[in-house]
């Protein structure tokens, strides 16, 4: 037993072995190890030590360390959406998410007291949206009911359910003064080029937006305005016509016009790019050396104050008719209305 006076030997001799040596100074440190380093072998934990005294100690395993759970999504500001929303009050302030069914948007409308008359083109361009799978479900504009109880914005969006068949989620205000009416929907709307990015160049981009919606009107068949995907698509189909009139387009008053710029478009899908920019110049300039260019470009002039959907259709096909004379090498004396 070591006296109190006498002092701990920290020298290891040549008798003990490292391991030992380890343990007896960690007991003198101590006390018992309550670890049990000093039982028989090392611990689970720790490296044997070499025969010949000469080694190291393990690293202590590093404790497993859980995973962090996924952050859960933020909350909406307007809180979860109401699937069942014919039971909230039309009349109390209110803002939220709801589920409209086509019944539902039906009973709303009956709420549509005062309001603008209904234009079908929209309601079917909004019931293209939802068929076609463009509705934003979360379009930061809402559906809107005044504290009497009426509905005064959202009445071609619930007509549109109505049509489409299909239920849509939408952001609907309850309860606005009723006087807001009087200021909603003043403001100038978007065109496609407006929506829709054709072209960079930003007057580029105006003529190739106008190009796109005559070519869907005359494909489809049918008035209004194209959604985005069908003017996107309407683009591809088209693109390097579009694209070549958009940049090289000149505005000359009775000249530069849908049914004449339509013609355009196609006779450069059907002959090449050199006979359509040659005929496209003479028809912007004065006095240029294409002769059936020169000649449509004098009608025109001379027609240009007539209106109407008669003179849409003979303008196109006097165009047309010029088109085709210069792509076959015929001077023309009288135009006479001709198709593709």
């Amino acid at each position: 037993m070591m006296r109190a006076t006498d002092k701990p030997n920290h020298r290891l001799n040549s008798s003990t072995s490292l391991a030992d040596f380890l343990r007896e100074r960690q007991q003198q440190a101590t006390g018992p190890d309550p670890f049990g380093l000093t039982g028989p072998g090392p611990g689970p934990e720790t490296t044997p030590i070499a025969a010949n005294g000469k080694g190291h100690t393990a690293a202590p395993v590093p404790a497993q360390v859980a995973a962090p759970a996924p952050a859960a999504a933020p909350a909406h500001p307007l809180g979860a959406i109401v699937s069942d929303p014919s039971q909230i009050d039309l009349t109390k302030p209110r803002f939220c998410r709801c589920v409209i069914s086509p019944e539902q948007a039906a009973v709303w409308l009956d709420a549509n007291l005062g309001n603008r008359l209904i234009r079908p083109r929209i309601v079917g361009f909004y019931a293209r949206l939802i068929t076609g799978g463009e509705w934003q479900h979360d379009h930061p504009a809402p559906i809107v009911f005044s504290d009497r109880g009426r509905l005064i914005d959202g009445q071609h969006r619930l007509a549109a359910i109505v049509e489409a068949d299909q239920e849509i989620t939408a952001r609907v205000e309850f309860g606005a003064v009723d006087a807001m009416r009087e200021y909603i929907d003043t403001g100038i709307n978007r065109t496609l080029e407006d929506r829709v990015t054709f072209l960079e160049e930003r007057w580029q981009n105006r003529w190739a937006a106008r190009l796109v919606t005559i070519l869907w009107f005359t494909e489809q068949g049918q008035r209004g305005k194209p959604t985005a995907d069908e003017a996107r698509a309407t683009f591809e189909a088209h693109r390097k016509a579009i694209t070549w009139l958009a940049t090289h387009w000149r505005v000359v008053p009775k000249v530069s016009i849908n049914p004449v710029n339509l013609a355009l478009v196609q006779f450069f899908e059907r002959a090449c790019e050199t006979l359509a920019s040659e005929f496209y110049d003479t028809l912007t300039t004065t006095d240029g050396p294409v002769q059936p260019a020169r000649f449509l470009r004098d009608w025109l002039l001379l027609h240009g104050d007539e209106g109407g959907r008669a003179m849409f259709a003979e303008r196109y096909a006097k165009t047309v008719a010029a088109c085709k004379a210069y792509r076959d090498g015929r001077n023309v004396a009288v135009l006479r209305a001709a198709s593709w």
